[in-house]
């Protein structure tokens, strides 16, 4: 969900209280705006900050495993393959 740039101003308003008005301001994504790519574990902790954190990983680093989950969905998860560089 996004807040698009023409609702910054409301979104910020401390003095907009009603939850309601809030989720109106909130957009999904158009199709072709978002892009995923793999990113450092550092993503999961909250005492990281910054825009390092968005920095795309070479993909060549990370490998692709199938999760457990009851969705059996396929995700990119950051862990290092250090025997394939």
């Amino acid at each position: 969900m996004f807040v698009e740039p023409a609702c910054y101003a409301a979104w910020l308003d401390l003095r907009r209280t009603d939850p309601t008005a809030a989720r109106a301001l909130l957009v999904p994504a158009a199709p072709g705006r978002l892009e995923p790519h793999p990113v450092s574990r550092a993503v999961g902790d909250v005492a990281n900050n910054g825009p390092q954190l968005a920095t795309p990983l070479s993909t060549s680093r990370w490998r692709r495993y199938r999760t457990n989950d009851s969705h059996r969905s396929t995700q990119v998860v950051a862990e290092r393959n250090d025997a394939g560089g």
